[in-house]
């Protein structure tokens, strides 16, 4: 208000004092975000909590993400597990077979949901792919496919040998890119979590699955190198990070299983390409025992993470929660195999534990899931833990 800077005579007798004649022409910066008009450079995208109403609001099959397909692969392992314990159980193979036709139906209707995103929204399956907190859990539907394709040894072999075509080239060429972009991008200490393991995970399951096709052996053999590889890389370097940083982001911490996981699918795969059968009386290998321990020891410490701590499973329950459940059926996988070994009281008890833990994480985690379904809350749009977006 009153005079402009240039019409004070005091103020300009300082500036030419000072040396500075000159006189800027003040400059209007619009900081609002108008609806209809491009983003100014100074806008930052900020993310608001929503509430239960604009969740209802917007929930849609677009919303679908890859880490919700731990569910039908949290179910699809349990199914392999009781497949597994008929050698020492007598489990009748409805059981089994139940639960696989379950987790196939939510598969296959999940593929159609991300399937109808990636035409409709195909900018969201972009984002996710360049978000370095959610494209490796593109390998959970990729490791889908791999455990149904275990699961049909002995029915269609033709059609098991299609899945494992299309399922493990597909890990193979993920596990590619993830590695490319971990190198080739900055990184920061947030962007660094265990659900790295997933894409090894995946290769070291095609071996698996490989070697009980006849003919992809060698194939096999190929997997496993690289998925043991780049386990020890991705272990040391996420542990490292989880016990000398902070776990800004609740959902991460499921995570942590993969650990465990990737210690007992490395026993299963050592043994399944070593080619020898396993036979009652005849125990493990040091390489097999020492993963096999190394997955149980911390199996004790997601336990105590979980109960005692209350360090896993705080808060409200998120699909990322489904993390826990396929670690947890690899765990009853390979203590089936532990029992068929040794055969003693101690194997069984092992065995079981592992299978009520299983059990119970599928089940609970299950009702939870329906309830948000039910309650529209699921799919819908994902939480921000922090201000900024990817």
């Amino acid at each position: 208000k009153g005079a402009s800077p240039a019409e004070d005579a005091g103020l300009m007798g300082w500036r030419r004092l000072l040396g500075n004649e000159y006189v800027p022409v003040p400059v209007e910066v619009n900081q609002m975000i108008k609806v209809g008009t491009a983003k100014s450079l100074l806008d930052v995208p900020y993310k608001f909590p929503k509430t239960d109403d604009t969740q209802r609001e917007s929930w849609s099959a677009a919303y679908i993400q890859f880490e919700d397909f731990g569910m039908p692969l949290g179910l699809g392992g349990l199914a392999v597990a009781f497949k597994a314990i008929r050698d020492t159980d007598d489990v009748h193979h409805s059981v089994w077979q139940t639960i696989a036709l379950i987790a196939a139906c939510i598969h296959c209707l999940m593929l159609l949901a991300l399937m109808y995103k990636a035409v409709r929204y195909p900018t969201k399956i972009y984002n996710d792919m360049m978000n370095p907190m959610k494209r490796h859990a593109l390998s959970a539907v990729i490791l889908c496919n791999l455990l149904f394709a275990y699961l049909m040894e002995g029915f269609d072999w033709k059609f098991q040998h299609f899945i494992w075509w299309t399922a493990a080239p597909a890990a193979l060429v993920h596990l590619v890119f993830m590695l490319y972009v971990w190198i080739k991008n900055r990184h920061s200490s947030e962007h660094i979590n265990p659900g790295m393991i997933f894409p090894v995970a995946t290769c070291l399951f095609a071996s698996i699955v490989g070697h009980t096709m006849v003919d992809f052996g060698e194939a096999a053999q190929w997997f496993f190198g690289i998925g043991f590889l780049f386990f020890i890389i991705t272990l040391v370097a996420t542990f490292s990070h989880g016990i000398t940083y902070h776990w800004s982001d609740d959902r991460m911490r499921p995570m942590v299983a993969l650990w465990m996981g990737g210690c007992f699918i490395i026993q299963l795969a050592f043994q399944t390409i070593s080619g020898e059968p396993l036979q009652a009386g005849e125990p493990f290998d040091l390489f097999s025992m020492t993963f096999f321990a190394s997955g149980c020891i911390l199996f004790v410490v997601c336990v105590l993470l979980a109960y005692p701590g209350r360090w896993l499973l705080r808060g409200r329950f998120e699909m990322s929660n489904w993390a826990l459940a396929f670690p947890l059926d690899i765990f009853a996988l390979s203590a089936s195999q532990y029992r068929l070994v040794y055969g003693h009281t101690f194997s069984k008890f092992v065995l079981y534990m592992a299978l009520v833990f299983a059990v119970w994480a599928n089940f609970t985690m299950l009702c939870h899931t329906l309830t948000n379904l039910f309650g529209r809350r699921w799919p819908r749009p994902p939480q921000k833990w922090g201000p900024l977006r990817f």
